[in-house]
């Protein structure tokens, strides 16, 4: 168990005991078959990952190294959301594999095209299978609880992105989102 003090993005105020306790219940394979049902193009992409239950990471991931597809994901961070939800953030890590974002189509710098790539895929999804912590062009981020706290160079850093990504249209190319995101000083 990696996280002492794990945040949750979307819950905060939720402590360490209330998501690991969440934690022990969530069953993915529960939220895989209720996809296989509703999206099974997903699903089957899924249904072909390996898929490792860690707290190494903060969210959920994947990615396509040595022949060998994964899906890693944290129980902290999933057994939080709704079953819309997790299936919407099933659907994204299905998306990158197919969309080939971490095999032929991988850019740098890394978090730029990660972000490029999110708008890219939360572009298609809805706001019901949105977590709120997700990037989606025409959406301003939220504003992190320790704000205050900031440095003024932060704050200013957080703004200046948060209106960039709300200017920005549905429906661009990842490599589109990657220039913008680029263009901008």
């Amino acid at each position: 168990m990696l996280f002492r003090s794990y945040k949750h993005p979307d819950f905060p105020e939720r402590s360490l005991e209330r998501l690991r306790k969440d934690a022990e219940s969530f069953n993915i394979d529960d939220h895989l078959v209720a996809l296989l049902f509703k999206e099974p193009f997903f699903a089957d992409i899924i249904r072909s990952l390996h898929k490792e239950r860690t707290e190494k990471i903060p969210t959920a991931g994947v990615l396509y190294r040595d022949d060998i597809m994964k899906l890693w994901w944290n129980p902290l961070f999933l057994a939080a959301y709704s079953a819309v939800q997790v299936g919407g953030i099933m659907k994204h890590e299905a998306l990158h594999l197919a969309l080939e974002h971490t095999t032929t189509r991988k850019y740098n710098p890394h978090l730029a095209w990660n972000w490029a790539c999110d708008l890219a895929i939360n572009s298609t999804l809805t706001d019901e299978e949105m977590p709120p912590c997700g990037l989606k062009p025409g959406k301003k981020f939220g504003t992190p609880r320790d704000f205050e706290s900031w440095t003024e160079e932060r704050k200013a850093l957080h703004l200046k992105l948060s209106a960039l990504i709300e200017g920005l249209p549905l429906h661009l190319t990842s490599e589109e989102y990657f220039s913008r995101l680029l263009d901008d000083e």
